[in-house]
């Protein structure tokens, strides 16, 4: 069954923190998509979960795609626990979590497998319990499709890392094998899934999602569904997933002595990490004299133009 709207909590970050979060654009510099008619039986498959009366689908899409990443990395693997991520949620003891909580918990935090710290076939009492475990699994890191409820770039982040986590708001009725939207019906619950493959079928674009509950109307009776572009795009209201390492920054933008901005921090932070600024630069995304000739220093040590100017030239080699 689906539970209630506590499932997938409102991101409460400020606009600000939420700008500095990863997108597909910043890690992926070429990726194709190849869409390709196939069988819902033919598609990438993995294992079953069952959340039971526990609020914990986010967490148990979590452990899902950890377990993709892994089969990828072509790991031999256990079934990973969902219990950690979840009891580690910042609004416990209230039920439910935000997507980016659950990303940055699985990157300090992480999980162990399921056959020392059980999540599956349990209610929310036994969730809530502590945890008694060393959670040695971790990932290196977490990106947004640019375009959180949009097909392609869901698919995108499919192809490029195995899966992508999507939230659902969307109403009980339509919860079914392969859900459709129906603009009359209200929104009833919020839900967790795994996306795990991309496909047409019959010229349709559509995402193959693992569902932890609800088995009972899915496709094969394990909690596959097949969630089109017309759903996701009205009914998605987010979607992440996990890296196998640490994200590089892309820039974009030309910045100098005197600019303020995201992508300044961003500047601040690689010009830290190389030594080029002694003492270190504060993070602060102010283009200040101590940033100028931290930016100076970069530039000779890379036979650049020692101007100061973040400019082509300059970006090309720090997205190098």
């Amino acid at each position: 069954m689906i539970l209630t709207l506590d499932e997938v909590l409102d991101d409460p970050r400020s606009v600000e923190e939420k700008e500095r979060d990863y997108k597909t654009s910043n890690l992926v510099s070429v990726a194709f998509l190849n869409w390709q008619e196939k069988k819902f039986a033919d598609l990438k498959g993995y294992t079953e979960r069952e959340q039971y009366t526990s609020l914990s689908c986010m967490a148990q899409a979590a452990s899902k795609g950890y377990e993709i990443i892994n089969c990828i990395k072509n790991v031999l693997v256990e079934v990973f626990s969902a219990h950690p991520p979840y009891r580690s949620r910042a609004n416990f003891p209230q039920g439910g979590m935000w997507l980016q909580n659950l990303l940055d918990i699985m990157k300090k935090i992480g999980t162990n497998y399921e056959s020392v710290d059980i999540s599956q076939n349990i209610g929310e009492a036994e969730m809530n319990r502590n945890i008694t475990v060393k959670t040695p699994f971790k990932i290196s890191g977490y990106g947004f499709p640019d375009i959180q409820n949009n097909i392609d770039h869901i698919a995108l982040a499919i192809e490029k890392y195995g899966h992508c986590l999507i939230l659902i708001h969307a109403n009980h009725a339509e919860w079914t094998s392969e859900p459709i939207y129906d603009s009359s019906l209200p929104v009833t619950f919020g839900h967790g899934i795994c996306g795990v493959d991309y496909y047409l079928e019959n010229g349709v674009k559509k995402i193959k999602i693992e569902d932890s509950t609800g088995h009972y109307n899915s496709i094969d009776l394990k909690g596959g569904r097949a969630l089109t572009s017309n759903f996701i795009s009205h009914r998605c209201s987010g979607s992440g997933y996990m890296l196998f390492e640490d994200p590089k920054y892309i820039f974009k933008t030309f910045m100098k002595k005197g600019f303020i901005s995201i992508e300044i921090k961003e500047l601040q932070k690689r010009l830290n990490k190389e030594g080029m600024a002694s003492p270190l630069l504060v993070v602060d995304g102010n283009f200040g004299n101590k940033t100028d000739i931290a930016v100076k220093n970069y530039q000779k040590a890379h036979n650049l133009v020692v101007d100061g100017l973040v400019g082509l030239k300059t970006r090309a080699v720090l997205n190098k």
